[in-house]
């Protein structure tokens, strides 16, 4: 197999992806450089609802005899869904959804058409060479027409993503830490 063209680190992947780069790269026969040079080209996408409380908190000066406005209790459990891309870099791009919207297929290809350009950035040459290879689960929006189709226009390669996998994403380790 060519390790050049990263098929044969994706196929080591997909049969163990709890291995070590160093134990790829022994069982490939290359460095690890290469290994990591094409573990690179993996961009991850994770969605999470964050709950926040946004008020304002306001003052009075009050006379001695007199009392206090009323002003309601805002809403205390809003939400908001943050959608965040990660490769090996760290985090490419990240947007929030407008407050108790959730994703949909045509939002995910919005989001996609973003990150795509997002790259073209930061990575010019992943993007023009290859593309990057997407890792994302089997969620709705992940797997429907649109968004199969919306892959192919731009040139995207899919990894795929085992089925009640355990591992948790790094949204996961970065949210739980805040």
């Amino acid at each position: 197999m060519k390790v050049e063209d990263g098929h044969a680190v994706l196929t080591i992947v997909e049969q163990n992806s709890r291995q070590s780069v160093r134990e790829m790269s022994q069982a490939l026969g290359v460095s690890t450089a290469t290994v990591s040079s094409n573990l690179q080209k993996i961009v991850t996408c994770d969605e999470k609802w964050i709950n926040y409380d946004n008020r304002k908190r306001t003052g009075q000066w009050l006379d001695r005899d007199g009392s206090s406005k009323y002003f309601p209790k805002p809403k205390l459990h809003q939400q908001k869904m943050v959608i965040v891309w990660w490769s090996a870099i760290g985090v490419i791009h990240h947007s929030f959804l407008e407050a108790n919207q959730s994703i949909t297929a045509e939002v995910y290809c919005n989001q996609l058409a973003e990150i795509h350009a997002h790259l073209q950035k930061m990575i010019s040459a992943l993007v023009n060479r290859c593309g990057p290879i997407l890792l994302h689960n089997k969620a709705k929006p992940h797997v429907t027409r649109m968004t199969l189709q919306k892959l192919t226009d731009l040139g995207n390669e899919t990894l795929p993503h085992p089925p009640y996998s355990p591992d948790l994403s790094p949204a996961d380790y970065t949210f739980l830490s805040i």
